[in-house]
Formats: structure tokens, sequence, C-alpha cells
């Protein structure tokens, strides 16, 4: 009888910390915990192009992840995307300009930031808007990006 105690206890034991290992260490270093909060910056880009012909603006945004209490949070992952826009006009990249898929999967660094660099097609009239938008557990955060066409001038017409 006490070898087949023994045996179980044994065998509930392994079953336990099979269990709840991963559970224990599921937190540590993946999402933002409840609370936290994204800031994307700068918060609002806008692009005027008045030109006839396509030009490239690359521009970096800066995302950082606080906890409650303020305090950055590093290594946590983000999910980062581009929503409401078409991959012809834009393009997400790494800082060492890398393309990034829409969306990616990227972790924050030791102080609690990522920067992304976003090439955006401009002129020849183009018009587009669209967010960029951080994720991280139940935190998000979003930066607006505008793209308009201007005229070189106003009013008149040809005679």
């Amino acid at each position: 009888m006490r070898l087949k105690t023994g045996r179980i206890l044994f065998a509930v034991s392994a079953v336990l910390i099979l269990f709840l290992v991963p559970v224990l260490f599921s937190g540590c270093g993946d999402v933002a915990p409840d609370g936290s909060t994204i800031k994307i910056f700068p918060k609002d880009f806008k692009l005027s192009d008045g030109g006839s012909s396509v030009t490239t603006t690359t521009q970096d945004f800066t995302i950082s992840v606080h906890n409650a209490d303020g305090l950055p949070l590093n290594d946590v992952e983000l999910v980062v995307g581009a929503n409401g826009q078409e991959w012809d006009v834009a393009q997400m990249m790494t800082t060492g300009n890398s393309n990034l898929p829409n969306p990616a999967s990227v972790r924050t660094g030791d102080d609690g930031t990522y920067t992304v660099r976003v090439q955006l097609r401009s002129g020849d009239g183009m018009v587009y808007k669209f967010n960029l938008e951080a994720t991280s557990g139940t935190a998000g955060g979003l930066a607006k990006i505008d793209v308009k066409a201007t005229t070189g001038s106003t009013g008149g017409g040809g005679g």
C-alpha cells in the first residue's frame, strides 16, 4: 500500500508541475498587464504634397508602453498594424529598414519603447488616411496618418 501511495503522489506532483509551471511564467515579458497605457508619437501625422510625381516620405513613430504606475515596460509584446489603408501607398518597416508585415508582432526595448518606420507615398493626387495602431493585452494606442494632395494655386483658370 505504501508503494502505491508513493506512486500516486509522484504522478499527482508531476501533473501539477506540468500544468502550473507554464501558468506561473505565462505573464513574464509577454503582454502589458491590465491598466497599462500605450502611446504613439507623433499622435497625428499630416503630409500634403501637390507634386505631379510620386514621392516617398519616411516617418518614425515611437510606441511607448507604461504600466498603471507610469513605469516603462520592457520586453513587452506589441501587435502593430495599419488600419484602413492599402500597402501600395505605405509600408511599415523596422528602423533598420526591413519590411514588417501588417500586422507585425514586435517587442519593446529596455526603455519600454519600440520605433516603427513608415514609408508613405504621396504626390500625383494621392489622398488617403489610416490609423497606425499598437496593442498589448488590454492596452491600445493609435496615431492618425493623413496624406493629402494640394494644389499650387487657387482660383483662376486657364484663359
